[in-house]
């Protein structure tokens, strides 16, 4: 009896051992979807560093915070950002962040979509993406959004543009900014019919190649 009891404490191990051992796939972000087209995969995890303490609040704190949310297709997940805009919720918690715009590619003919995370992360918390709010509201669902394409992104944008409370917004620029983008389609126009945005203030970053400070701040209001 003694030695069967041995054996199932060691089989017991073993599986512990091997369901700890499991590896956790981890999504990298594609956020240059938004802007230049494509599909995009926003992971929740990423948020944690942006806005500390959102993420507590989920149903599901330990799946968002391991990146096994269950997926919502791109369609559904569209209406419930426009449906979201429109609450008490967001003008009280996100519609007065400084909203991060962006487009184009940087020095090293890349997204500039890393300068925007960049100026978020060190805002402090006062400042924030699309991207970023798109995975805030996904994570309080318990659900990822993924498989967005240009269409989907600039339709969530421009309502994002349409709804902000911010007077003066900056967006960070590369060159190769597309005609088509969400940036010239629907965030700007959004943005020069929001009575609430008083300056649109754009940064060339198309010579930026490690920080937002080599972006250089353009003289003039977008607005007009």
């Amino acid at each position: 009896m003694r030695s069967y009891l041995v054996l199932v404490f060691a089989v017991t191990a073993v599986l512990l051992a091997v369901v700890h051992a499991v590896p956790v796939t981890s999504k990298s972000s594609t956020k240059s979807a938004a802007s230049s087209g494509g599909s995009a995969s926003v992971p929740v995890a990423k948020v944690a560093a942006v806005h500390k303490g959102k993420l507590k609040h989920t149903k599901c704190p330990d799946k968002a915070k391991r990146g096994l949310l269950e997926p919502r297709s791109p369609a559904e997940e569209v209406k419930k950002m426009k449906d979201y805009m429109s609450t008490t919720a967001f003008k009280n918690e996100y519609a007065k962040l400084i909203p991060i715009f962006w487009s184009g590619t940087d020095g090293k003919q890349e997204s500039v979509t890393w300068v925007a995370d960049a100026v978020e992360n060190q805002s402090g918390g006062k400042a924030i993406t699309i991207q970023s709010l798109v995975a805030l509201v996904a994570a309080e669902d318990c659900v990822d959004a993924t498989g967005w394409t240009q269409n989907e992104w600039a339709e969530v944008g421009g309502e994002w543009a349409h709804k902000i409370e911010y007077a003066d917004v900056p967006v960070y620029l590369g060159s190769a900014v597309r005609s088509e983008s969400a940036w010239l389609t629907k965030e700007l126009p959004a943005l020069k019919n929001n009575a609430h945005v008083k300056t649109i203030t754009k940064y060339d970053c198309s010579a930026a190649k490690t920080s937002p400070s080599e972006c250089t701040k353009v003289e003039g209001n977008l607005k007009h």
